[in-house]
């Protein structure tokens, strides 16, 4: 009769090859393992929810098919704050940021209260700002497939809700879903 004998030590006897060969596969069954647990880790790091300004005050936004990816924004009041407007569209995006609608003849023109009437906003590119558009409120221009960034601090005054929009077409690309609400505070 012929038996398989397993030493003590949990080797597979016979001394050389036979122990490295199983510490190399226990060595590779632990990084396997390692490999998994960082990836969970990091795939399930907490990050800034969507429409939430992260801890360096840096809120990115996506237009794409004439929709913003989150259509609520919030940043904080009192600290430097980035916009990041990231247009994955064809076509330029004017963005206006204001107050409450303001329609003339029943067509959406612009919001009240330019949101940035009176602050320091720097605008990149500064070609973006140079926006010229009829109607009320602070407006940037985003041009079809580039991105363009807002650097501002919002007093306490500002704090509260405040909107942005495309009011391009008459309209019709805040109806298509270019519309949000900033809450500053």
């Amino acid at each position: 009769m012929v038996t398989d004998r397993v030493p003590a030590d949990g080797t597979s006897g016979g001394g050389g090859a036979g122990g490295g060969r199983s510490r190399r596969r226990l060595v590779a069954g632990l990084v396997v393992v390692l490999a998994v647990v960082a990836a969970v880790v990091v795939w399930t790091r907490p990050g800034p929810e969507p429409g939430l300004a992260d801890a360096e005050g840096r809120l990115e936004v996506v237009l794409e098919d004439y929709r913003f990816d989150v259509e609520d924004w919030t940043v904080p009041a009192g600290t430097p704050v980035t916009l990041v407007l990231v247009n994955r569209d064809e076509v330029s995006h004017p963005l206006t940021f204001g107050g409450a609608l303001v329609e003339a003849d029943g067509v959406p023109v612009g919001y009240e209260d330019g949101l940035f009437d009176g602050l320091d906003a720097v605008v990149t590119p500064a070609s973006a700002s140079a926006s010229e558009r009829e109607g009320p409120g602070f407006t940037v221009a985003v041009p079809g497939g580039s991105t363009v960034t807002i650097e501002v601090t919002f007093p306490a005054e500002r704090a509260g809700s405040w909107n942005v929009g495309c009011f391009l077409g008459r309209g019709c690309h805040l109806g298509a879903g270019l519309a949000a609400t900033l809450t500053i505070g």
